[in-house]
């Protein structure tokens, strides 16, 4: 019937109608499925240059904190992440004069195995200088110092092999990456990053956007 009444239609139109109905320019709408889908209400990482004109200082952040009955944050985050499954079954951590000795450990960059707790570092996924000039700067002391012993995030401090972390040192994502699981790196990075309201630059940008689709990265740099 939508048929016969559509064809009726164009007879009362006349030819010319018909012609020119033909001859219309299709306009294509997009289809707002296609549209950026990020929900309105995220908060997206700012991307902006890096703070490089204010003075750096390592100590007003602090040295590890006690924290339990362990000596300080150092051994409370080697005893929370030595593992006793798979390669680590039944090793059990060891602890003298409240500081972990031995234990097993995976270190996250590499995947390798130590079970000696003095080849190791406990590593700020996100270094301090880079904390410092992606926003940093304007903190007090006592917020540096809450971040430098912060284990609420269990990826924010990390149990991995010394000379790895010291070759790391302040570097950014654009400048370092892990050997092994380089996807989880990245959604760490963002996650700290994300959390403590700190910036990130386009090189940054850049690499983020290669391993992940987070969508707290904004499209483009300031």
């Amino acid at each position: 019937m939508k048929s016969i009444i559509f064809t009726l239609a164009l007879f009362s139109c006349g030819q010319e109608s018909v012609e020119s109905i033909e001859n219309k320019e299709i306009v294509e709408i997009e289809d707002p499925q296609k549209a950026d889908s990020r929900d309105p209400n995220t908060v997206l990482l700012v991307c902006e240059n890096e703070n490089t004109t204010a003075i750096y200082d390592r100590d007003n952040w602090g040295n590890w904190s006690t924290k339990g009955d362990l000596q300080n944050v150092r051994h409370q985050v080697l005893l929370e992440e030595t593992l006793n499954t798979g390669e680590c079954e039944d090793e059990e951590p060891t602890i003298q004069d409240d500081k972990v000795v031995t234990g097993c450990w995976k270190d996250q960059y590499t995947n390798m195995i130590y079970k000696d707790s003095t080849e190791l570092d406990i590593d700020h996924l996100v270094p301090l200088k880079e904390a410092f000039e992606s926003g940093a700067h304007n903190w007090t002391k006592e917020k540096k110092k809450e971040y430098y012993n912060y284990i609420i995030d269990k990826n924010h401090l990390l149990a991995v092999e010394s000379g790895l972390n010291r070759s790391k040192g302040s570097k950014d994502v654009a400048e370092w990456l892990p050997e092994e699981n380089i996807e989880t790196y990245v959604a760490n990075w963002i996650e700290v990053k994300h959390t403590w309201n700190l910036s990130i630059d386009s090189n940054e940008l850049e690499i983020l956007k290669q391993y992940s689709n987070d969508t707290r990265l904004p499209n483009t740099c300031q």
